[in-house]
């Protein structure tokens, strides 16, 4: 979990070389608080950016190899008291419910979006 954008990481950090995963760390899901960050160009970080080839440190030869697993992310602004709770998403996927399970249940706000596959577990 990440300001993303809105630290000192900057708008393009998913590709910019600021996070790169790398060891074991497959199988991860993230949230952020960007406000617009489940739209396609949005001057921020954005689901687009994490699941690309080149997302956290990865490139065309490693096949997206750094990118997560799930995302949960807004359509809207939803203000602090709409962005997911992030100790249930973590907690829950911490626990091994599947992705499904951790997004739906961290959601606070209508503009909603998770991306990702909804059966994967940790």
């Amino acid at each position: 979990m990440s300001w993303g954008c809105h630290s000192s990481l900057g708008n393009d950090y998913p590709r910019n070389g600021t996070n790169v995963w790398g060891g074991a760390s497959a199988w991860w899901i993230i949230e952020t608080l960007e406000s617009f960050n489940g739209w396609r160009d949005t001057g921020q970080g954005n689901f687009t950016q994490w699941f690309s080839d080149e997302g956290f440190g990865g490139n065309t030869y490693t096949n997206y190899e750094n990118t997560p697993v799930g995302a949960v992310s807004h359509t809207d602004e939803p203000l602090l008291p709409g962005i997911q709770d992030a100790s249930l998403y973590f907690g829950l996927w911490a626990s091994g419910k599947n992705f499904a399970i951790c997004a739906w249940n961290s959601r606070n706000t209508p503009y909603f979006q998770a991306v990702g596959d909804p059966f994967t577990r940790r």
